[in-house]
C-alpha cells in the first residue's frame, strides 16, 4: 500500500465511530427551549465518546490515534520507521501485529504523513475485521 492518499470526512466519521465516538445531529427545535441547558448545542451536529461532548470528531494527530485508535486494536505491536525502499520524500511504514490474535494480518503501511500512514494501518484492520 504506498500512496498518499488523504482520508476524506465520511471514512473519518466511520473511522471515529468505530473507534467509540458517536454523534447526534442537530435539533433545531430543542433550541428554543428554556428548561435544558445550554439548548444552543441542539443547533449543530456534536460529537461525544463515553457520555463527554467534544463538538466534533477528534483530529487526526498521532496522540489521538494513540488514545483512541490503538486500544480497540487489543494488544498489538506497533512499529514505526522510515521507508527506505522508496525514494523521494520521507515516507513512513508503519505496521500492526497482534500480540493476542484478535486479527491474524500483518498489516504495513507507507505514506508521508506519519499519521496517515498510522491511520490506514489501523483502517485496514478495522476495515477487515469488525473490532
Amino acid at each position: 500500500m504506498y500512496t498518499s492518499k488523504e482520508s476524506t470526512q465520511k471514512q473519518l466519521e466511520k473511522f471515529w465511530e468505530k473507534c467509540g465516538f458517536k454523534h447526534n445531529v442537530p435539533f433545531p427545535e430543542l433550541s428554543e427551549r428554556q428548561d435544558i441547558p445550554n439548548p444552543e448545542r441542539f443547533l449543530v451536529e456534536q460529537w461525544y465518546i463515553a457520555g463527554i461532548y467534544c463538538g466534533k470528531i477528534p483530529d487526526l494527530t498521532i496522540d489521538n490515534l494513540f488514545k483512541y485508535a490503538v486500544p480497540k486494536l487489543g494488544l498489538v505491536t506497533v512499529s514505526i520507521y522510515p521507508d527506505k525502499w522508496i525514494e523521494g520524500p520521507t515516507r513512513w511504514c508503519v505496521e500492526l501485529k497482534s500480540n493476542s490474535n484478535k486479527f491474524s494480518m500483518f498489516k504495513r503501511v507507507s505514506r508521508i504523513r506519519l499519521e496517515l500512514a498510522l491511520f490506514w494501518a489501523i483502517w485496514e484492520v478495522l476495515k477487515q475485521e469488525e473490532i
